[in-house]
């Protein structure tokens, strides 16, 4: 009896403790409906090939409609060469855990098809800081809230 007594203790606590450094997930859905509440404001991110890096600035509203710039630079031998800005208006929506960016319409004409839908897998979404993975080719993508001083 004593024995069957330590055997259930220590499965008690392995199963406690599991569930301390294992939290379970969050249901399907939780990091869209708190994107949603969290992204109306301007935020910025940088993404990255080779020597080519984009930077964006945009404002999404609360209605579903997004606006804001690109910034284009490329380095070649020690040379930057930054490209004249590309402001865009945008859609967006959220799907379960997915984010969905369309309607995308560019001041650079053919930059973005028409019918394009982006789509990025939410991955956490804090205050100040949303992660995502673009699910076209993987890419992590890092968006942070402007103008975080006092919040």
């Amino acid at each position: 009896m004593n024995r069957l007594i330590t055997y259930l203790s220590w499965l008690a606590i392995a199963a406690f403790t599991s569930c301390a450094i294992n939290p379970p997930p969050e249901p399907a859905g939780h990091l869209g409906a708190l994107y949603k509440t969290t992204v109306p404001g301007t935020w910025t991110g940088t993404l990255k090939w080779d020597d080519t890096s984009i930077q964006m600035t945009k404002l999404y509203r609360p209605d579903g409609t997004a606006s804001g710039v690109l910034l284009i630079k490329k380095s070649q031998g020690g040379v930057s060469i930054v490209m004249p800005e590309i402001r865009f208006q945008s859609r967006w929506r959220v799907v379960g855990d997915i984010l969905e960016t369309y309607d995308v319409r560019a001041s650079v004409p053919g930059i973005f098809k028409p019918s394009e839908v982006i789509r990025d897998q939410l991955i956490s979404v804090e205050a100040n800081r949303i992660v995502a993975r673009a699910m076209n080719d993987g890419q992590i993508q890092v968006l942070e809230r402007v103008g975080t001083s006092g919040r």
